[in-house]
C-alpha cells in the first residue's frame, strides 16, 4: 500500500439500524466493494458475495498497535462459502474485510486477479512491520499480465482507508509529544 497521504476519493460507509447486519464499504471512485463482517455474524452474510475476491481475517489490535492477520483469496464458490470455511477452521479472528468487484453484477474478479491481489495485500500488510500474519506460506501468482496489475492497483488504497479506519493501522505512529516543556525560572 502507498504512504502516508490523503485520500483522494470519499469512501462511503453503510450502516444498517439493524446492529446485526455488517458495514458495507465502498470508495466511491473504485470498482473495490468492501465488507466488514464481525465473524459471529457470518452465517448472515448475503449468498450476493458467493464472488471470487480476497478477503482479510483481522485480530484484534494490542495497546502497541500491533494486530495479527490472516489473508486469503476465493474464486469458486466465493467469498461467502471461503468465509465460513474460516469460521470453523481458524479462531483467532474477530472480523473479516471482504474485497470484491463492484461495479456490476455481471463481472467479478477472475482467479488470477484475486490471487494478485491476495499476494499483493500479504506483501502489504507484512512489509508494515506492525501486523503477524498467520499465513504459512507468502502467495504468490505471476499469471497476471502488467497491465492487469496496473489496473488492480486501484484496490489497494481504499483498503488501506478501511484499515486505518477501523483502527488496523499499517504505519508506525510518532508518539512523541511536540509540546514544548515549559521554561522553568533560575532562582
Amino acid at each position: 500500500m502507498s504512504a502516508v497521504r490523503p485520500a483522494a476519493f470519499p469512501l462511503v460507509v453503510s450502516l444498517s439500524e439493524d446492529l446485526d447486519e455488517p458495514i458495507k464499504l465502498r470508495a466511491k471512485h473504485k470498482v473495490a466493494g468492501m465488507l466488514l463482517l464481525e465473524r459471529n455474524h457470518a452465517r448472515r452474510l448475503d449468498r450476493g458475495w458467493n464472488v471470487p475476491g480476497a478477503y482479510i481475517l483481522l485480530d484484534r489490535p494490542d495497546s502497541e498497535g500491533r494486530w495479527g492477520a490472516y489473508v486469503g483469496k476465493a474464486t469458486n464458490p466465493g467469498l461467502r462459502r471461503r468465509v465460513l470455511r474460516q469460521v470453523k477452521e481458524r479462531d483467532h479472528w474477530y472480523r473479516a474485510l471482504l474485497i470484491r468487484y463492484a461495479s456490476n453484477d455481471d463481472e467479478t474478479l477472475n482467479s488470477s486477479e484475486a490471487a494478485w491481489l491476495e499476494s499483493e495485500l500479504y506483501y502489504c500488510l507484512d512489509s508494515s512491520g506492525l501486523v503477524n500474519l498467520h499465513n504459512r506460506n507468502r502467495p504468490h501468482d505471476p499469471t497476471l499480465s502488467h497491465i492487469d496489475e496496473v489496473s488492480l492497483r486501484d484496490y489497494l488504497t481504499p483498503v488501506e482507508s478501511v484499515l486505518r479506519l477501523i483502527g488496523h493501522t499499517l504505519h508506525h505512529r510518532n508518539l512523541v509529544a511536540t509540546v514544548t516543556p515549559p521554561v522553568r525560572a533560575s532562582a
